[in-house]
């Protein structure tokens, strides 16, 4: 699966999976300019944050070129209706050869191949890692429809009447805890002109026991949008649970989101414990929707949980694809807290670093 990305060879921008007009030396037909594999880029991806850390460019035509990837990279992702993208979300590595390639952070690599043609055009191909379900679910899982007919129920999920489809992201920080994050995406039914899906996810922060006292949960953030490629399936959005932010703490959350397919509605319970408020965002962009639990100052070493569900309008026919975001936020004894999070992707924090 091609990776949404974008590359800058010399004076061009050439986005993953297609061609770009562009001058450069003369080459061979098709010569590979750059291939790149995933230790490669990992090393590059280090070497690139580490220079930029320090405010040190590769040539003096390198620093201006990252800035304008980024922002056009950021530009386009807000067109695509992600807006919870900032700067800092985004890679820009260099990969030697004048090339530089744009990625969210959380994105594992395993090749990238650039190629220029007999006719002057560059092309790019960027494969993100793929990974089974059970074990470290990526985006990738998303790609294939369940088998229609079958109901599925996990933990926390629900039972789907015809096709359903979960997968599970992991944050771990080392030594302190973690948070399992799930999705469940289920087609309810045909309606006259669309059909009826429902999203949900839900999610589980756990610290493990130290010496002393343990680390708290004190913040969960879960997201998720339209995967780019597949925003014009999703039409509208129908309802979803929560739908306003929330300050009842110590207290349960239920709550049903309707489909409008009548006798089927998607339950959301989950313990609100010790917490702040729980705040809500969504909008008119159909499929995206996000909520944040924020502890406050009431630290306790409890599991936390948070979740989810949301029914949207798809065009008839088609299969939705969503792109998730996770983060959670670990605290001892006072601030501040230290994050992990990722997108898409299972990921390992050292509480160090």
């Amino acid at each position: 699966m091609a990776l949404l990305a974008t590359a800058l060879v010399t004076a061009a921008t050439v986005s993953t999976g297609a061609t770009q007009a562009a001058p450069a030396p003369a080459t061979s037909a098709d010569e590979t300019v750059v291939s790149v594999s995933a230790d490669e880029f990992r090393q590059a991806r280090a070497q690139s944050r580490a220079a930029e850390a320090k405010g040190i460019r590769t040539s003096s035509a390198a620093a201006p070129a990252r800035e304008r990837e980024r922002t056009s990279y950021l530009r386009e992702s807000q067109r695509r209706g992600d807006n919870d993208l900032t700067r800092a979300d985004v890679d820009v590595v260099d990969l030697g050869h004048d090339v530089l390639l744009t990625v969210p952070k959380e994105t594992d690599i395993k090749s990238v191949t650039v190629k220029k043609h007999d006719d002057g055009r560059f092309s790019a191909d960027v494969q993100d890692v793929p990974q089974a379900f059970g074990e470290s679910a990526s985006e990738a899982s998303q790609n294939s429809a369940g088998s229609a007919g079958t109901s599925t129920t996990v933990s926390g999920g629900f039972d789907c009447p015809l096709t359903s489809e979960t997968g599970q992201w992991k944050l771990t920080m080392l030594g302190v805890g973690y948070m399992y994050s799930y999705w469940q995406k289920c087609k309810v039914g045909p309606a006259s002109n669309h059909d009826v899906w429902v999203y949900k996810r839900w999610a589980v922060g756990r610290p493990v026991d130290i010496s002393g006292k343990n680390w708290s949960v004190v913040g969960m953030y879960l997201g998720s949008y339209a995967k780019p490629g597949h925003e014009s399936k999703l039409i509208s959005n129908i309802d979803q649970q929560p739908r306003t932010t929330q300050s009842r703490c110590n207290e349960m959350f239920n709550a049903t989101v309707t489909t409008g397919i009548a006798g089927f509605g998607v339950e959301v319970s989950f313990p609100i414990k010790d917490c702040t408020d729980y705040t809500v965002n969504w909008g008119s962009t159909p499929g995206k929707y996000s909520v944040y639990m924020d502890q406050g100052f009431n630290y306790n070493d409890l599991d936390q949980e948070a979740e989810y569900a949301q029914a949207v309008k798809v065009k008839k026919g088609q299969t939705p694809y969503w792109s998730d975001r996770q983060r959670i936020e670990w605290a001892r004894w006072t601030l501040p807290t230290i994050p992990c999070e990722s997108t898409n992707s299972n990921k390992v924090c050292d509480p160090n670093a």
